[in-house]
């Protein structure tokens, strides 16, 4: 077998969640379902920042239209830098 990654040398890609990403979507979803958009809205994007391919949790924040335009920008600042 191979060492320390993939057969091409690179690491392996995420194929899991990262478990502290999900349960700050998890505590937002409960905000969401208390009517708590606020909360809720802080929740999903912690869960971004922490996993930014956490699909689920960046289009909670689109969809429900929890984000202004400023917060929209500076989210995804903080995922890409």
């Amino acid at each position: 077998g191979t060492e320390g990654g993939s057969a091409l040398g690179g690491a392996a890609p995420k194929t899991h969640l990262d478990i502290s990403a999900a349960m700050c979507f998890l505590r937002g979803k409960a905000y969401e379902a208390m009517d708590n958009r606020t909360r809720a809205a802080q929740w999903y994007k912690k869960a971004v920042q922490q996993d930014p391919f956490f699909y689920e949790a960046f289009d909670a924040l689109m969809r429900n239209h929890m984000l202004s335009s400023r917060e929209e920008e500076d989210l995804l600042k903080s995922i890409t830098s």
